[in-house]
């Protein structure tokens, strides 16, 4: 994926999609904005997704996702275990924690907070997410 300029010296920043109409969504992207690594992130709206970068078809807006510096994405329950663990120290241990348990319990909880994160938190009238 070409589309993500490196504005860091030392690595391709990652980036982070989220849904700006979700209040916990919001939220994470306003802590991971105030984290120690947030110079290496981008985080931003899907719905402000670059029109010249086609929005890869198996991926539902209902998901978190995250390209890696490796450049490569990933989505749901595989997103945020891989952003936890680039965020390093505790997050990082609690991503090979998370590990244990088998992929398709972690996507099927993973699936149910996303369809009811509307319903546990709300959604925002204004979000501060920066637009990509």
């Amino acid at each position: 994926m070409d589309f993500i300029e490196n504005n860091v010296k030392t690595a391709a920043p990652m980036l982070v999609l989220l849904d700006r109409d979700c209040r916990f969504c919001s939220g994470l992207g306003n802590w991971l904005q105030k984290h120690p690594k947030a110079q290496e992130f981008h985080i931003s709206d899907q719905r402000h997704w670059p029109s010249d970068c086609p929005w890869p078809a198996e991926v539902s807006k209902d998901y978190l996702v995250y390209f890696s510096r490796a450049k490569h994405w990933c989505k749901g329950d595989a997103a945020v275990l891989a952003l936890a663990y680039d965020l390093g120290g505790v997050w990082k241990t609690l991503s090979r924690l998370a590990r244990i348990f088998p992929s398709p319990i972690r996507r099927k909880l993973y699936l149910i907070w996303s369809k009811n994160r509307y319903r546990l938190f709300g959604k925002v009238q204004h979000c501060d997410l920066p637009r990509w």
